[in-house]
């Protein structure tokens, strides 16, 4: 199996993409929120510098580990066929469509 198939297989594009877009729109409310409440300049970029940091590590996160209905579990303790990666997909697509 081919490094990008793998990576669909686990569902980190999808995942990749969630976190942005749910990202982007806690950005948009932080934006208009924070003059609102005449917080500091610094307290937007210490907010994006998080949202930036936190990107790797969900991307490392969709990886190792895979939503079972037992709970998250490491992705190398999930037998191939007990897998519902598909099914897990199918959420995502539809919280990043509902998202868009």
């Amino acid at each position: 199996m081919s490094f990008i198939a793998e990576l669909q297989r686990r569902n980190v594009f999808r995942a990749a993409i969630a976190y942005t877009i749910v990202g982007w729109l806690l950005l948009q409310v932080a934006s208009l929120l924070l003059p609102t409440f005449d917080a500091p300049d610094w307290v937007m970029r210490v907010f994006v510098l998080i949202m930036m940091l936190g990107f790797p590590l969900a991307v490392v996160l969709a990886w190792a580990l895979e939503l079972t209905p037992e709970g998250i579990r490491r992705e190398k303790s999930v037998n191939a066929d007990d897998s519902i990666t598909h099914i897990t997909g199918r959420k995502l697509d539809f919280a990043i469509n509902a998202g868009l």
